[in-house]
């Protein structure tokens, strides 16, 4: 199902497939990033509330990368889809890039949170590349990208085609 910017409803949990999956067109992108958490608590309003908060924050992130980072005038409008099933909750982020080389710059960037998540503790990791940041060692901000991996609770990787960028978070349930 997919559903623009303001047609949100709430939803009760998934009958017998165990699987609700919900896509959502992302046209007014401010409005979106900025309601969207409340948006998922209604869509998705039947999960624990831990799992509610870590979807609508990841959800939000991807939101925000979108408007910061995205080619917003293409013919490809962003589209981001929530899909939960008894297991696990994925979310599927695609997007253009404004170029190539920033779609490999986002890949780039997702790896290498991967990997410091990967290898260190995740709230460790988060707070690292904060500390880093702040002292300005880092040109480009993955902070969103840590917090969907460390307060979110996300492994997150990104893949692309040419200009069209996807990231994923996937979470066991």
């Amino acid at each position: 199902m997919s559903r623009s910017a303001g047609e949100f409803l709430a939803t009760e949990p998934p009958m017998s497939s165990g699987t609700h999956a919900e896509s959502f067109e992302l046209r007014n992108l401010w409005e979106v990033a900025r309601d969207c958490r409340s948006r998922i608590g209604q869509s998705f309003g039947y999960l624990d509330r831990e799992l509610s908060e870590a979807l609508a924050l990841v959800v939000s992130e991807l939101a925000e990368n979108v408007i910061k980072y995205a080619a917003l005038s293409s013919t490809t409008r962003p589209l981001l889809t929530v899909r939960v099933t008894d297991a696990q909750i994925c979310i599927r982020c695609e997007n253009a890039a404004r170029t190539e080389y920033d779609a490999r710059l986002a890949c780039s960037l997702v790896a290498k949170v991967a990997s410091e998540m990967a290898e260190l503790d995740p709230a460790l990791a988060y707070a690292q590349a904060i500390e880093q940041t702040l002292a300005g060692r880092h040109s480009h901000s993955r902070q969103g990208f840590y917090r969907i991996a460390a307060v979110g609770g996300f492994q997150i990787r990104a893949e692309r085609a040419g200009k069209l960028l996807t990231i994923i978070g996937e979470r066991a349930r």
